[in-house]
């Protein structure tokens, strides 16, 4: 894992909360709230890890209880002109930290961009 560049093989992952509105129920799979954000999604990175490890990760850095844990390529990203950068470090204990954004220009995730990685991630319950 290269601290200084993401590469599109990567897998990221993304902690899902219990709360209501990041899930659909109808599909039951997680919905698109639980990837919009007016900020940079913060995402970890594979790393190498096992499941158990990232899981343990992310809820020690969520602070609402885990329903899943979604995952995707960052080729994913690449796919739709997303920006993901690493950000190792945020709080001094994550090197496996990272964020993605709309695009170069554009912080945050949109509801379009939003929508795309709830229908392309797959998912593992933890409850």
């Amino acid at each position: 894992m290269n601290s200084n560049e993401i590469e599109p093989h990567e897998i990221l992952h993304r902690g899902i909360t219990t709360n209501p509105d990041m899930w659909k129920t109808s599909t039951g799979r997680p919905s698109s709230a639980a990837f919009k954000q007016s900020a940079s999604l913060s995402v970890v990175r594979y790393g190498g890890r096992e499941f158990e490890d990232i899981k343990k990760s992310l809820i020690s850095n969520v602070k609402k209880p885990l329903k899943a844990v979604a995952f995707f390529s960052v080729q994913k990203c690449f796919d739709k002109e997303m920006q993901v950068r690493p950000d190792p470090n945020p709080d001094g204990q994550n090197p496996y930290h990272a964020l993605i954004d709309d695009s170069k220009e554009i912080i945050g995730i949109g509801k379009v961009k939003a929508k795309y990685l709830a229908s392309i991630c797959d998912f593992k319950l933890v409850q």
